[in-house]
């Protein structure tokens, strides 16, 4: 009986023995990094066209054509999830804007939108995962200094609480406005304002969880859409005969550069 014991015993010692020899824990770990990728750089900025981002980006533009978009002020999404061990570390925002070029922290949604292919939209959120208020707020300090540094002119900078959270009541704080270097001398006041902001938001998990907070970057140009609508008009009516018509996103990138006669864009040369 004891014979037999020890027999088992010693079979199953050498089994563990062999897989593990077969699965160190080094060879699982470089398993799982195989699986995750880097950190991914993406460049963009007010008034490209989506096929001159996508180039920059090395991205293809299939996606965008074998789905049925049109072209009137479509939105597209690159977003990615720490929680996700097969996804990537995040995207790191190259944002240009005239003169002016800032690099953000890895983030975990870039969201566009678009008008005639043109992007006149763009918010960035930040990090992968969802902060405590304080380690948000050092985030946003940051954030603040990488604009202020690449020639960004300020119009408005709120003072967020330090600690404890957002005010009661508020789910997000706007803690400041920087105006274009490309077009600096547009006026700032409503619907026409070309602007970038700064904002640290709430991020509800569960009723049980902790606060945790977001911060979202927003570039907008109001101008800059309204003329994209215009040509966009203008092209249906020269395809469909009507301005009310759309035209599938693929036109736009097929002739990016499409023009009417006598065309004098301010911001779409």
């Amino acid at each position: 009986m004891i014979r037999n014991i020890t027999l088992v015993l010693l079979v199953v010692i050498v089994t563990i023995l062999w897989k593990c020899s077969l699965y160190p824990e080094e060879e699982i770990k470089m398993t799982e990094e195989k699986n995750k990728v880097g950190i991914i750089p993406f460049e963009v900025g007010l008034g490209d066209h989506l096929s001159n981002m996508l180039s920059k980006n090395n991205l293809n533009d299939d996606y965008y054509r074998k789905l049925d978009i049109h072209d009137s002020h479509f939105l597209t999404t690159f977003e990615t999830y720490a929680s996700d061990k097969e996804a990537s570390e995040g995207y790191e925002l190259h944002y240009t804007d005239g003169s002016c070029t800032v690099t953000f922290p890895a983030g975990r949604m870039i969201h566009l939108s678009l008008s005639a292919g043109f992007i006149e939209g763009i918010a960035f959120v930040m990090p992968l995962e969802p902060l405590s208020y304080t380690k948000a707020v050092s985030l946003v300090d940051n954030i603040i200094a990488r604009i202020n540094r690449a020639g960004f002119k300020q119009l408005e900078l709120n003072q967020m609480p330090r600690t404890g959270g957002l005010p009661k009541g508020w789910d997000r704080f706007p803690v400041g406005s920087w105006k274009s270097c490309a077009y600096p001398n547009d006026s700032i006041s409503d619907p026409i304002s070309t602007y970038f902001t700064v904002d640290i938001r709430y991020y509800s998990t569960t009723f049980d969880a902790p606060n945790q907070y977001l911060v979202r970057v927003k570039s907008a140009h109001y101008s800059l859409e309204d003329e994209a609508d215009d040509l966009m008009m203008q092209r249906r009516i020269e395809i469909n005969g009507d301005k009310n018509k759309p035209l599938p996103l693929s036109v736009w990138l097929d002739n990016p550069s499409w023009r009417p006669k006598g065309w004098k864009g301010k911001y779409i040369k």
